[in-house]
């Protein structure tokens, strides 16, 4: 109760400096950073400023949004984060967990939302020294295996490609791991330094006679999914993601979160911190809607079949 209370007297403070930076200006500013170019970041983020322009807070007219994208490098987080500094941004919006670590670290005079992220508290950030709101993906590894396991019941050994040096890849690998122990399921898991390996890092896996391809949360895999596909395809070798939206690229099925839904969640908290309202508890909150995406074609050309059951629950069917 006192972290909590400490969080909310500690973002009341935060909208009085906000407020007051503002009137040096004519339009509240934000400054949006996103991790890499993704249609899925792209869906969210546009998702939240049409959130914004329903609560009347539209760009060029009542706020002023300065938007830059780190093009899947992290190094450039931190120069994208100066020049916000340079700008003198009234708040920061951070779309992908390593963006959302570097602004926490920055900024601590102004309001810090992140969306398509982790929780500071996942990933190993104190909240009580933050001054950050946001919704965060509660990556449920039980669900997300047990669809795995719903259409591929005889699967033994998953591979799984990802990036150490980003801590939302680590984390996930982590719990994914983890759940997989559970199941008496062996996970390869092997590193990928950058998206240029990830060709030859997926045929590595494919020799370890691998059942199945993981991919969680990895900014650096997402660059370079097409030759993941590519691999999986020629091996007949199926993804699970927990992207959904990526399953249109050619995985099999992708359960996670709604890209959609995070921006416009994110978008709510964004409003109401600009127009000084009061912010419901949590002010770090999971995303609330689920998604589970097949894909029906990609299922033909691999030789499986999804069962029933699992079609009715579907959100949707690629055909």
């Amino acid at each position: 109760m006192k972290i909590r209370t400490l969080i909310i007297l500690m973002f009341c403070g935060l909208l009085l400096t906000s407020c007051s930076r503002s009137a040096k200006s004519d339009l509240y500013t934000i400054g949006f950073v996103q991790i890499t170019e993704n249609p899925l970041l792209d869906e969210a983020r546009s998702a939240l400023i049409a959130t914004l322009q329903d609560s009347g807070l539209v760009d060029g007219r009542d706020i002023r949004i300065i938007y830059r994208n780190a093009q899947g490098e992290i190094a450039n987080i931190n120069l994208i984060l100066q020049s916000f500094r340079s700008a003198r941004v009234d708040m920061v919006i951070t779309s992908g967990t390593p963006c959302m670590i570097a602004a926490a670290q920055a900024f601590r005079d102004i309001p810090v939302v992140f969306t398509v992220a982790f929780s500071p508290e996942q990933i190993g950030l104190t909240l009580s020294d933050l001054n950050v709101v946001g919704v965060y993906d509660p990556l449920d590894m039980e669900y997300f295996i047990e669809i795995i396991q719903t259409i591929l019941p005889d699967c033994h050994r998953l591979g799984l490609p990802y990036n150490p040096a980003e801590a939302n890849s680590r984390f996930a690998a982590e719990r994914l791991a983890a759940e997989c122990h559970k199941k008496n399921l062996i996970v390869e898991a092997t590193m990928v330094a950058s998206s240029n390996d990830l060709l030859q890092t997926s045929q590595a896996l494919v020799r370890k006679n691998i059942d199945a391809f993981l991919v969680a949360a990895d900014n650096t895999v997402a660059l370079a999914f097409d030759a993941l596909v590519r691999v999986s395809h020629t091996n007949k070798i199926p993804i699970f993601i927990t992207e959904p939206g990526e399953v249109r690229k050619g995985a099999l099925a992708g359960i996670g979160i709604s890209y959609a839904n995070w921006g416009r969640e994110s978008g709510a908290l964004t409003a109401s911190i600009i127009k000084g309202q009061t912010l419901t508890k949590p002010l770090i909150r999971p995303a609330t809607q689920k998604n589970i995406i097949l894909n029906f074609k990609v299922a033909q050309q691999l030789g499986l079949t999804f069962p029933p059951e699992l079609m009715q629950k579907a959100t949707e069917i690629i055909q």
